[in-house]
């Protein structure tokens, strides 16, 4: 850009830059990775700043250089995500003060590929900060004591089973979507199995835990004292009492309660924020779950129908149904061949007395596997039309028939005369079939 304003003599054109900004995010990509691990780098220098005498003494060297410009190694570090705050800031400070129409939408398209950035780095640094919360959490327990048994056998099954992943998907959602910590504190319990217990809750995005502390006071770890509570199925109510309190009924897949507690507080302000924060919790998992469904149904209807009908119609057609069920198969077959949109060949349904006798009349059933499209056409052609007489029925259909049945004669008679013919017994089932 200054090169081309150089040469023409001309104001600067923002709108040279633009095909660099569009490539804003293959170019600054490593940005991304350093962000996100910026905290652990500085964790790494206090520590050997502390524990290694050598590194402290090359570190001062290393800042008194010309090119540390009097800054500090901590300094350093955090410059790069202080310069893609700035990018944006700069350009909307030229986007002010331009004139030109062209160069203001250039600039805008510039400040939009900034900030889509911005936030995607922002949106990694949060998920990595909600992983190393959860990550917490998860080193903090120490055991789940949901369920106790006296039976031996018993409680080494249950062993087994005892066992709490929250690093697992949340359920119904993307294995992308990660539940993270929103809200933890010391409260008190109060349920049909105890009066009034310390315990210390965890509200995740998808699911409430009731801990107790494992060890003595001051110490972190915690041990979970009842089953997690996933919140979609929750019902939360606040008391009006005097110790401020919020009362929680757990409801199943049938939607009928399974467990009913109260957790209070002496703190008006924190009972609140339960309230609040499980509230929350609930529009969260519940945006997620429909997010994750509605990335489900656009997956399947992007499989294009056509090839799913084609599959079906060139299914190779060696597998036939019994005597009676050969119609199924023709319909079958004509659906798949030019059918519905939908691309599904119907499934065959039990046909009574009345049906069977229905189709008594065609001699198309029978017991012949070969037949052309064009044949199926006839057939079909044949089995709709109820006033189709004997002799266009004969000649509407070319399969010969291996049961021994009597063929129909037909008289050659001069146009006025009737036509005779013998009658056609019925075929019955084939006793090897």
């Amino acid at each position: 850009m200054l090169a081309e304003s150089r040469k023409t003599c001309e104001p600067l054109n923002p709108q040279l830059l633009l095909d660099g900004f569009r490539r804003f995010q293959d170019i600054f990509l490593p940005y991304t990775k350093y962000c996100a691990e910026q905290a652990q780098c500085q964790h790494y220098c206090r520590e050997r700043h502390q524990e290694n005498e050598v590194f402290t003494a090359y570190l001062a060297w290393c800042e008194t250089q010309k090119d540390c410009n009097r800054l500090r190694l901590m300094d350093i570090v955090v410059q790069p995500m202080q310069r893609l705050t700035k990018y944006s800031l700069l350009l909307k400070a030229i986007h002010r003060n331009t004139e030109n129409e062209e160069h203001r939408d250039s600039l805008a398209a510039m400040i939009k590929c900034v900030d889509q950035f911005v936030n995607d780095v922002n949106s990694t640094l949060r998920q990595r900060q909600d992983h190393e919360r959860l990550k917490g959490i998860i080193a903090r327990i120490e055991s789940y004591d949901v369920v106790e048994s006296k039976d031996d056998d018993v409680e080494r099954i249950l062993k087994l089973h005892s066992e709490l992943d929250l690093t697992c998907p949340m359920p119904g959602c993307h294995v992308t979507q990660r539940r993270h910590l929103l809200l933890e504190s010391d409260l008190k319990l109060k349920d049909n199995s105890t009066s009034k217990m310390d315990v210390h809750c965890f509200l995740l995005t998808d699911v409430l835990l009731i801990c107790k502390a494992a060890t003595k006071k001051g110490g972190v770890g915690v041990r979970v004292v009842r089953q997690p509570y996933m919140v979609d199925r929750l019902i939360v109510q606040e008391l009006a009492r005097d110790s401020p309190s919020i009362a929680l009924v757990y409801l199943n897949e049938f939607r009928t309660a399974t467990a009913a507690f109260v957790l209070s507080s002496s703190e008006p302000k924190l009972i609140k924020n339960w309230v609040d924060g499980i509230r929350k919790a609930q529009e969260l998992y519940t945006a997620a779950k429909q997010a994750s469904s509605a990335a489900n149904i656009a997956a399947a209807s992007s499989i294009p129908v056509t090839t799913t009908v084609g599959s079906i119609s060139r299914q190779p057609s060696s597998c036939f149904y019994e005597d009676d069920d050969m119609m199924d198969q023709i319909e079958c077959q004509s659906c798949a061949s030019y059918g519905t949109n939908t691309g599904l060949i119907p499934s065959r349904s039990p046909r009574g007395g009345s049906s069977r006798g229905s189709r008594g009349s065609s001699l198309v059933h029978s017991h012949s596997g070969s037949m052309d499209m064009n044949e199926v056409s006839s057939v079909s052609s044949v089995s709709q039309s109820r006033g189709v007489s004997m002799e266009n029925e004969l000649r509407g259909s070319s399969i010969s028939s291996d049961e021994g049945i009597p063929a129909l004669t037909t008289c050659s008679c001069s146009e006025g005369k009737a036509v005779t013919q013998q009658p056609v017994p019925t075929p019955s089932p084939r006793p090897d079939r």
